[in-house]
């Protein structure tokens, strides 16, 4: 197959058009069906930037707030929750366009990552699909990664500038998931090794241009920087905790429970809903595409294969590192933890896909392979979350909260308690809701230790705490609570509608009440 050559020759359409048709379509999720879909897990990056701003998620020394600080600025809870789903979308749909640029930087490339993402957005698992979007945040981390990968560029000498400003996006990478350089730091090394944007024309050439790509090789030396600062960072944040939250554990597995690990993972995968679906249709393209280019006569060029190689590399570290670990096991093998082996996966797929339309994507239909790629995309988005309006996101706040914020509202709480899952999306909508622009009752649910010093000073004599009477669990998490944030034993006062209303106060102040 002869190359199509990257974009040094080719004007239009280039990565910022398909950028702008990745914000584009942010926007269009933003503002339709999505936020019924949101959790505590999502929900939370809003209540940090609203509420009380930390450098790291609550109760945690990772997960780095970014996103969050991006927003600290805004006071509306639900202004602050659109432009929030708004960037991470971006940056989940604009992670696999930044990663194929920097492996093989081709139309046809881009071409191939748009149907990935289309059928993404179309067919894969709601968890999984809005993790890789705006449920978790370690995309954006690779996100932030790549661009500092592509900020270096492929140049064997690049501006002076380029170095402080990829190390910048390296540090904001660690620092939103230290986990990312296991990923990153094998992307970064094969692709100085194999280079596979660039085409070769001998052995000589070959040696060559790795000798002279030192922003290849400085990477390396910038990201190990990056691992040290992040290790630095969860150092002071646990050091500023003084020992009220639980380090993460960095202790690995027997390498007997390896293979069963990493079987897990797998299987753990598959058996969300939805998934043999997504798996095999992208799996039959890519077959398709192979099966075009064989019709075709042509044979994939070095580039595409190398490309192919260096996401398999990255994408498989990631995997099987991440199943030699007890943390992601403690976490019942969750794919959060190998999200860029997906990412990688995805982007292979597509690459296959679409390669035997490599000539015509450069040549005259350029354009039109572009408007296809954006028709796609918005496309598979409005089969997924429906066509977007202006008040669809409080509309659906409103149906999703509304009748139980009210019933808060009514019974006159000093506090919202109960399950992890039910309490932060009610706090949030309460504020959403509230018509006076004061803050909401307090949650006291898991992670609400934040709020102790407040209610502290605020209510010393007490809280009324609404409670879910529709479950144990909410009961029994509400109790733990309080136990775990310096309450006293809660005693149940009242009904109102479909809560127990619940009377506490901090022990510090509270009169000899047995606790927990």
């Amino acid at each position: 197959m002869t190359e199509t050559p990257p974009d040094s020759s080719l004007r239009r359409p280039t990565l910022r058009h398909y950028l702008l048709l990745c914000a584009i379509v942010a926007l269009w999720i933003d503002f339709s069906h999505v936020h019924s879909t949101l959790n505590s897990d999502t929900l939370l990056f809003t209540i940090i930037a609203r509420y009380e701003w930390t450098p790291f998620f609550w109760e945690q020394d990772r997960i780095g707030m970014f996103v969050p600080l991006l927003t600290t600025w805004c006071p509306n809870p639900l202004a602050t929750l659109l432009i929030q789903t708004a960037i991470s979308t971006f940056m989940g749909l604009a992670l696999p366009l930044l990663l194929v640029e920097i492996v093989y930087p081709r139309p046809a490339s881009r071409l191939g990552v748009v149907l990935a993402n289309a059928l993404m957005l179309a067919l894969a698992p709601v968890r999984v699909r809005n993790n890789l979007l705006f449920e978790c945040c370690y995309p954006q981390a690779m996100f932030l990664g790549c661009a500092g990968l592509l900020i270096l560029g492929n140049r064997d000498r690049p501006s002076w500038w380029r170095y402080p400003m990829g190390f910048g996006l390296f540090v904001l990478a660690h620092w939103v998931y230290l986990g990312v350089s296991v990923w990153l730091m094998p992307l970064a090394f094969w692709n100085a090794v194999i280079r596979p944007g660039v085409g070769v024309s001998g052995l000589r050439d070959l040696v060559a241009q790795r000798i002279r790509f030192f922003p290849g090789w400085a990477s390396m030396l910038l990201l190990g920087g990056a691992f040290g600062l992040g290790m630095w960072f969860m150092t002071l944040a646990n050091e500023a905790a003084g020992g009220r939250i639980e380090p993460t554990p960095s202790g690995g597995l027997p390498a007997s429970e390896w293979r069963y690990s990493w079987i897990n993972f797998s299987n753990r995968l598959d058996a969300w809903p939805g998934m043999m679906a997504w798996k095999s249709t992208v799996v039959g393209l890519s077959l398709i595409g192979l099966f075009g280019m064989i019709s075709q006569r042509c044979r994939p060029g070095y580039s595409l294969l190398a490309s192919c190689f260096v996401l398999s590399i990255a994408g498989g570290t990631e995997f099987l590192f991440m199943g030699t670990r007890e943390w992601p096991v403690k976490n019942e093998y969750h794919f959060r933890y190998i999200l860029g082996s997906i990412v990688c996966v995805q982007v292979i797929l597509g690459l296959l896909a679409t390669a035997p339309l490599c000539r015509w994507a450069v040549g005259s239909g350029r354009w039109f392979a572009f408007l296809a790629a954006g028709l796609i995309l918005i496309a598979a988005a409005t089969v997924q979350y429906g066509f977007p309006s202006p008040g669809t996101p409080r509309a659906d706040l409103d149906e999703q909260h509304g009748a139980a914020a009210d019933e808060v509202r009514a019974a006159k709480v000093d506090a919202i308690g109960g399950d992890y899952w039910t309490v932060w999306p009610l706090y949030l909508y309460a504020g959403v809701a509230s018509s006076t622009g004061n803050d909401p009752p307090y949650p006291i649910a898991f992670r609400s230790g934040i709020f102790r010093p407040r209610w502290e000073a605020t209510h010393p004599n007490g809280l009324r705490v609404a409670v879910p009477s529709n479950s144990a669990q909410e009961r029994q998490e509400f109790f733990r609570a309080a136990l775990e944030q310096g309450l006293s034993e809660p005693i149940k006062i009242a009904t109102h509608g479909r809560f127990d209303i619940y009377s506490t106060r901090p022990l510090a102040i509270a009169s000899a009440t047995p606790s927990r």
